[in-house]
């Protein structure tokens, strides 16, 4: 599989914090991760995967949506795929959704397992039962992040997440990126998934870290 050169941190928060762009949920996956990646001159028109070099770990807490507090300790020894999305998401977040339950059946028939998560970036209108529903859609296994407005803010900030909320309107979008984070079983995220990247490529680039040792 071919990827990027490795990127400084600083290139880092740039790519995937300049986000630039505003469009609806259903372009902004495709359309802002590459326009702001191309803007700063580090992603080549056919690059895949993005290696994140020198991420430190990002120490993170919420409820799901049972009420339970989840932190980023929980998914020790676990390789964990970290989405952010919301339930009324035309597109982008039920494609990324399908793509992780695809790759989670494909790893699963291999013996082999990792965590998903969905982290909610509209906790307003994603009630408890909502999100829960939402994520079972795809996979009962799979966990729906509801956090409070200022862990949203953090988890945010820790993964250069870009999300905002498009207009007044009761029933209103929200733009947002929309890559996948593969956190390695250290707690450490070391890719992120584009969204024009398959089911299959997800398997691919999870089964190298499953045999880590802080995986084994």
């Amino acid at each position: 599989m071919r990827r990027s050169a490795i990127l400084p941190v600083g290139i880092f928060a740039l790519s995937l914090g300049l986000l630039t762009g505003v469009v609806g949920c259903e372009q902004l996956a495709q359309e802002t991760d590459d326009q702001a990646a191309r803007e700063v001159g580090i992603l080549p028109a056919s690059s895949l995967s993005i290696p994140l070099a020198a991420v430190q770990k990002v120490n993170w807490q919420a409820p799901d949506t049972q009420g339970e507090i989840r932190t980023n300790e929980d998914f020790a020894g676990e390789v964990l795929a970290l989405y952010f999305g919301f339930t009324h998401c035309a597109s982008a977040c039920p494609t990324a959704m399908a793509k992780l339950a695809q790759a989670h059946r494909k790893l699963a028939a291999e013996g082999a397992d990792f965590d998903v998560a969905l982290v909610s970036v509209d906790p307003a209108r994603d009630s408890p039962e909502q999100l829960a529903e939402y994520v079972a859609r795809f996979n009962p296994a799979f966990i729906g992040i509801r956090p409070l407005a200022e862990q949203l803010k953090q988890l945010k900030s820790g993964f250069r997440v870009f999300s905002q909320r498009a207009s007044d309107a009761a029933d209103y979008d929200i733009n947002h990126s929309g890559l996948i984070y593969l956190i390695d079983c250290n707690g450490r995220a070391r890719l992120a998934i584009r969204p024009e990247q398959s089911a299959e490529d997800i398997v691919v680039e999870i089964r190298p870290l499953l045999v880590e040792p802080a995986c084994v």
